[in-house]
């Protein structure tokens, strides 16, 4: 099992763009993790705009992770984690499964884990930062509790969309100096929800 990258940014960097050289290897099981353990198996991935590719994978050591591959200096893909089972999440509790990633531009995860909430990833010099978007238990624009969600979406501008009992709903995702806010519903069932990555999550 491996995760392939036709006319990936590695593409660039060579002399010729032969038909034969353009597809290139991001990650396969077998290949070390980060962290420890290997890559045993992969549950769905995304390629952002930028040529990073954001995955679900299982390790050998039985966890499940969230990981983004770009090019390295060796010249090939490297992968850094982004969320692995058990380690702690922001709001309380722990990580102990993940849906499948989304990635925009600017390389910032938006991630599920569907016993806890939804959660934006932001890279940073050394890693990931990861904010909490909304977790299950707080209250939605409808004055009902959040209690599912779905496989969320990021864009380019940081704005998140999910799906939580048939309802869409839009979050923003950018600055890391205040809380967040939700609007008055747009329309029935959508809402506009601001959320401030690195602080709180709150509506109103």
């Amino acid at each position: 099992l491996a995760i392939f990258c036709a006319a990936s940014p590695l593409a660039e960097r060579r002399e010729t763009h032969a038909a034969s050289s353009s597809v290139d290897k991001v990650v396969m099981a077998g290949d070390p993790a980060p962290g420890g353990g290997t890559f045993s198996d992969f549950y769905g991935w995304m390629l952002g705009s930028d040529g990073r590719v954001a995955f679900l994978a299982a390790l050998s050591s039985g966890e499940k992770g969230i990981f983004v591959a770009s090019v390295g200096q060796n010249g090939g893909f490297e992968a850094s984690a982004v969320a692995v089972t058990g380690e702690p999440a922001p709001g309380g509790g722990t990580f102990s499964d993940f849906y499948p990633p989304s990635i925009n531009s600017a390389g910032m995860v938006a991630f599920t884990a569907p016993s806890t909430g939804i959660f934006v990833a932001s890279p940073t010099p050394s890693g990931f930062q990861v904010s909490r978007v909304v977790i299950i238990g707080d209250p939605s624009p409808s004055g009902e509790a959040f209690r599912s969600f779905g496989v969320p979406s990021i864009n380019g501008l940081g704005e998140v969309a999910f799906m939580t009992f048939g309802s869409l709903t839009s979050v923003h995702s950018s600055c890391a100096t205040v809380g967040c806010r939700s609007t008055t519903p747009i329309r029935w069932p959508f809402w506009a929800v601001t959320h401030q990555v690195g602080a709180g999550h709150r509506t109103t």
